[in-house]
C-alpha cells in the first residue's frame, strides 16, 4: 500500500529540493524536456526561487511529498499573458521519481493543478490546458496526455510457430515498455501470408543478409511525440533482443516502421475518444 501523499503549492523555502528534483529529472530523461542537465545545473538557486514565486496568479508548482515530507514529484502551470491566448495554460515539469511510479502520482498532478487553475476563476470548458510532448525540442505543445497507446502488427510468411509470434511481439512490448508504454497497453495483431500475398525485395535499399521465409515486418503506430533517439533506442532493443534471443533472428531480417497519428484517432471502446 502506498504510503500517505500531500500535493501542495511549492514555495520559495522548497527551492533547495525543488532543483535537486528537476535535476535528476532532466539527466535521467534528457529527450523528455526542452531543458537540459547541463544548463539548469548551471542556474544560480535565485532562479529556482523566482520560478517557485510566480509571476501572475495562475502560474504555480506544485509538489507531490511523501509524508516524511520528501519530494518525490512535481508539475508546474503557466498561463500566456496575451489577452487573446489567456484560454491556454501550459503544464510543464511533470516528473515523479521512479521509485514512486506506477501510483497514480502523476495523474494527481495533474488533476490537482487543473483544479488549482479553476479556483484562480478559470473553467476547465474554457481553458485549454497543454503540455511540451516528451521528446520533441521544438517546443510546440501538444495535448496534456503522455505518448503511449501503440498498436502493434506483425506481417509473417506462412507457417511461423505460436512461439515464432510471441517471441517477436515479446521483444517489441518490452522495448516499448522500456520507452514509457504502460505494462498493459499490449494491442498486437498478426498477418500470417502466403508468398503471394507478402512480396518483399529480399536485400533493399542496403541488406548485408538477405531476406528470407523469417523476414518479420513489425509496424508500431503510436501518437506523435517520440523523438528521433527514442525511437532508435527501441529500434536497437527490439533486435538485440531478438538477434540473442531462443530464435536468434539476424537483425538484417527485421525491417520496422514507425506510423504517427494525432490524439484525436483513437477510440478505445464504446466511442468515447478518451484523449480529446
Amino acid at each position: 500500500m502506498r504510503a500517505a501523499m500531500e500535493i501542495r503549492q511549492l514555495e520559495k523555502a522548497d527551492a533547495v529540493r525543488y532543483h535537486a528534483l528537476r535535476l535528476r529529472m532532466l539527466k535521467l530523461y534528457p529527450d523528455a524536456f526542452t531543458s537540459s542537465f547541463e544548463e539548469d545545473s548551471q542556474k544560480p538557486l535565485s532562479w529556482v526561487e523566482q520560478r517557485l514565486a510566480g509571476t501572475a496568479p495562475a502560474d504555480f508548482v506544485l509538489g507531490a511529498c511523501s509524508d516524511g515530507d520528501e519530494l518525490i514529484g512535481s508539475v508546474g502551470l503557466t498561463v500566456e499573458a496575451r489577452l487573446k491566448l489567456r484560454h491556454k495554460a501550459l503544464l510543464f515539469g511533470m516528473y515523479v521519481a521512479p521509485e514512486h511510479a506506477q501510483h497514480g502520482i502523476g495523474r494527481a498532478l495533474r488533476v490537482a493543478a487543473e483544479t488549482a487553475d479553476q479556483r484562480n476563476g478559470q473553467s476547465s470548458a474554457s481553458r485549454r490546458m497543454l503540455f511540451f510532448a516528451p521528446g520533441r525540442r521544438d517546443g510546440m505543445p501538444s495535448q496534456c496526455k503522455r505518448a503511449e497507446m501503440p498498436l502493434i502488427t506483425l506481417t509473417i510468411l506462412k507457417p511461423k510457430s505460436s512461439a515464432f509470434k510471441t517471441t517477436v511481439l515479446g521483444a517489441v512490448h518490452r522495448a516499448l515498455v522500456a520507452a514509457g508504454v504502460p505494462e498493459k497497453d499490449r494491442f498486437h495483431r498478426v498477418l500470417e501470408l502466403d508468398h503471394e500475398d507478402f512480396r518483399f525485395d529480399p536485400d533493399y535499399p542496403d541488406l548485408t543478409t538477405a531476406r528470407d521465409r523469417d523476414f518479420a515486418l513489425i509496424e508500431i503506430l503510436l501518437s506523435v511525440g517520440r523523438s528521433v533517439k527514442i525511437k532508435r533506442k527501441i529500434i536497437e532493443d527490439i533486435v538485440a533482443e531478438l538477434e540473442s534471443g531462443p530464435l536468434l533472428l539476424n537483425r538484417e531480417k527485421v525491417m520496422i516502421v514507425f506510423k504517427e497519428t494525432s490524439w484525436e484517432n483513437w477510440a478505445f471502446g464504446g466511442g468515447r475518444q478518451i484523449h480529446v
